[in-house]
Parts: structure tokens; C-alpha cells; sequence
């Protein structure tokens, strides 16, 4: 036989995890959560600063990329008919409208010619080898 103390825990237990879940969905009409990755190599960046403008405003910090190149923004800090950019150094600027930063959770930034002239001198399996042989030889 059940305890009566048994279906009272079974209840309380499914009414807290119908309360967490109606949070959990509901949290989506509030927030905004997306990420960021390089465009050459598809890697997250982390540390990006989120700015909004509005029409003739300065740009305010709304939030940063974590560790993982992910956001999670109040849709709140977001206003209408503002502009958004995603900044940091090494990449250039990727302006959008709050539009098209609301409907989109992937953005890519494209590093300036500087980072990207590192990042190939870091790749360069060959940098400083002539991987043909057929250098001419020094006299």
C-alpha cells in the first residue's frame, strides 16, 4: 500500500517541475542568446563586446561573449529602431540592425588584415623551410 505522504512528495515534486519548465520556456521571450565565431576558421570568439546606438546616441555596452564566443542578453537592453555592433580588436566591426541582430544567433567577424597575416604566419607548416628543395643555393 502507498503512503498518503507519497502522492503528497509526487505532487509537490511535478508542480515544482511544471513551475521550472514554464520559467525555463518562458525565459526565450526575454532574453536573446547567440554566439560569434571567426569567419576564417570557424573558431568562437571570446570577449566581444555587444554595443548598441540609438539614432544619433553613443554606442553602450549591452553585453560581452563568454569564454565559449556565447551571449545572453536581456531583450529589454535591446530598443527599437537601434543599431547593434559586435567589437573587438583584431576584427573588424559587424554592424547590424536590432532586427537583424534579434533574428539571427550566429554572427561571424572577419579578422583585420593584420590578424589574419599572423594567424598565417602561425599556420605555416613550411615558414622558414623550402618545402620544394629547390631554393637557390647562397654564394
Amino acid at each position: 500500500m502507498v503512503s498518503f505522504s507519497f502522492h503528497s512528495r509526487v505532487r509537490r515534486l511535478t508542480a515544482a517541475t511544471a513551475f521550472a519548465l514554464a520559467l525555463i520556456c518562458g525565459c526565450s521571450e526575454l532574453v536573446h542568446e547567440g554566439h560569434v565565431s571567426d569567419s576564417h576558421t570557424s573558431s568562437p570568439i571570446p570577449d566581444v563586446e555587444v554595443l548598441r546606438a540609438t539614432s544619433g546616441g553613443p554606442w553602450t555596452r549591452i553585453g560581452r561573449t563568454d569564454g565559449r564566443g556565447a551571449w545572453w542578453i536581456l531583450k529589454s537592453e535591446i530598443k527599437g529602431g537601434s543599431r547593434i555592433r559586435l567589437s573587438k580588436p583584431g576584427y573588424h566591426h559587424h554592424n547590424m540592425t536590432d532586427g537583424d541582430f534579434l533574428g539571427s544567433r550566429s554572427h561571424l567577424m572577419t579578422p583585420t588584415s593584420d590578424a589574419l597575416d599572423a594567424m598565417d604566419a602561425a599556420n605555416d607548416p613550411y615558414e622558414g623551410e623550402d618545402p620544394f628543395g629547390d631554393a637557390m643555393p647562397r654564394e
